[in-house]
C-alpha cells in the first residue's frame, strides 16, 4: 500500500526548474502554455496564485478516504493534489471520472486537502445523422429546388448536360462507349446516335427494359 508523505513528485506533467536571481526575472518554458491558468508556479515550495484553475478543498478523516470533484477529470495527471501543502504523487490516489480515492490514510485536518484541476473532461457529443441543416454549412449562392451543392460548396443552378440554364433543349452524350454498363431493371435508356461500342464492352439490357438510340 502506498502511503501519502513528503518528497513525492507529480508525474505525467511537464515541469521545469529555474534559479531565482533576486529580480523580476523572465523565464522560458519548453512548451507554449495556452493561458495563465494552465501553469502552476512554486517559489521555494510555495504555490503561487491559481485563481484561474478550478480547485476544491476537503477535510481529511484519517482514512483512505474518497472525495468527489465538481467536474470530471480525464486522467490522474490532470489533477494536482496537496495535503497540508505537500504535493502528492499520482500513485497516492486513483481517479475515476470525478471520484478520487486515496491509497493511504489521509491525516485528520480541516480543509487540509486541496485538489486543483488542470484539465476538465468535456463531452462534445456526437452529431447525429441528418441533424446538420443547409444553413449550418459555409456555402455561397442560394439553395433552392433548382440548385445543387457543388464540390466548391457553392449552390449551382441545374442545367442539362450541354444545355443552358432555363432552356432544356440540348442533351449531349459521348459517341464512344468504352466501359460495360448494365441498364437498371425497370428502366429505359436513351442515347443520341450513332454510338460506337468498343471491343469487349457489354451493354446489359434487362428483361422489360429498352435502350433506344435516336
Amino acid at each position: 500500500m502506498s502511503y501519502i508523505g513528503k518528497g513525492r513528485h507529480t508525474r505525467n506533467l511537464p515541469s521545469k526548474f529555474f534559479s531565482g536571481d533576486g529580480t523580476a526575472m523572465t523565464v522560458y518554458l519548453d512548451y507554449e502554455a495556452p493561458n495563465p491558468g494552465s501553469v502552476l508556479i512554486f517559489i521555494s515550495g510555495v504555490k503561487q496564485d491559481t485563481t484561474n484553475l478550478p480547485s476544491k478543498f476537503f477535510s481529511g478523516d484519517g482514512t483512505a478516504m474518497t472525495v468527489y470533484l465538481d467536474y470530471e477529470a480525464p486522467n490522474p495527471g490532470s489533477v494536482l493534489i496537496f495535503i497540508s501543502g505537500v504535493k502528492q504523487d499520482t500513485t497516492a490516489y486513483t481517479l475515476e471520472g470525478g471520484k478520487i480515492t486515496f491509497t493511504g490514510a489521509v491525516p485528520l485536518g480541516t480543509n487540509n486537502i486541496e485538489v486543483i484541476q488542470l484539465g476538465l473532461l468535456i463531452d462534445d457529443g456526437e452529431i447525429g445523422d441528418q441533424t446538420v441543416s443547409a444553413s449550418k454549412l459555409n456555402t455561397t449562392g442560394t439553395a433552392s429546388s433548382g440548385t445543387y451543392l457543388s464540390g466548391s460548396m457553392a449552390w449551382t443552378d441545374l442545367a442539362p448536360l450541354g444545355g443552358v440554364v432555363g432552356e432544356n433543349v440540348f442533351f449531349n452524350n459521348e459517341t464512344d462507349i468504352n466501359s460495360s454498363y448494365s441498364i437498371p431493371a425497370s428502366t429505359n435508356a436513351m442515347s443520341a446516335g450513332p454510338i460506337n461500342v468498343a471491343s469487349g464492352v457489354t451493354i446489359t439490357i434487362p428483361s422489360g427494359s429498352n435502350w433506344i438510340i435516336v
